[in-house]
């Protein structure tokens, strides 16, 4: 029943995600439709703003997504020991030392991801400036 939860709640993500997708190029076509029923001249950078490819008006500078991968990465490599040590404590209470080997690799899991994060920072920042 679990699994069954689990790909629902994917699909209900991913069906939001491609509403919200074509609700907002659905906006921008609307806007535009009003300039233009308005009469308004409308310049080349706001047209290509409107009708380039989505995400390319709220494109994050390099330095913005080097500062966010690294404070993700610190916020990981924090919560890993936290969630040893809270797996350690709980098959501690319980009896169960199953858990502590699960809590083992699950701090362990977290504090890779928090690894990749970090050298993903440095791959960002070695990437060359691209032209817009």
């Amino acid at each position: 029943m679990v699994v069954v939860t689990f790909w629902i709640a994917i699909a209900v993500i991913s069906i939001f995600g491609m509403h919200l997708a074509r609700r907002t190029q659905e906006l921008k076509h609307q806007t535009l439709r009003m300039l233009i029923d308005k009469g308004e001249k409308i310049d080349e950078s706001l047209l290509r703003e409107l009708l380039g490819p989505p995400g390319q008006a709220a494109r994050q500078s390099r330095q913005q997504t080097y500062t966010g991968l690294r404070i993700a990465a610190v916020i990981l490599f924090c919560i890993a020991p936290g969630v040893m040590f809270l797996f350690f404590t709980i098959g501690e209470a319980a009896g169960k030392p199953g858990l502590q080997v699960l809590g083992l690799g699950v701090g362990a899991l977290v504090a890779l991801v928090g690894l990749g994060l970090r050298l993903g920072s440095n791959i960002v920042k070695s990437l060359p400036e691209q032209a817009p």
